[in-house]
């Protein structure tokens, strides 16, 4: 049973690939850091994302 799958499908699985790392280095990062000093830019780069999704194209 194979299908075609559309562009948007595999989008969204590379992107959830994306925020899937990107959870897992904050997870990793605040495992590292004091809790209370740590502010949202320390924890999170879009880099992860945007790269997962640059190589889809």
């Amino acid at each position: 049973n194979r299908r075609v799958r559309s562009v948007g499908e595999l989008l969204g699985n590379q992107f959830s690939l994306g925020l899937t790392r990107m959870s897992r280095t904050i997870r990793e990062r605040l495992s590292l850091r004091d809790t209370e000093e740590v502010t949202p830019q320390d924890l999170v780069n879009a880099r992860t994302v945007s790269t997962v999704i640059s190589t889809f194209f």
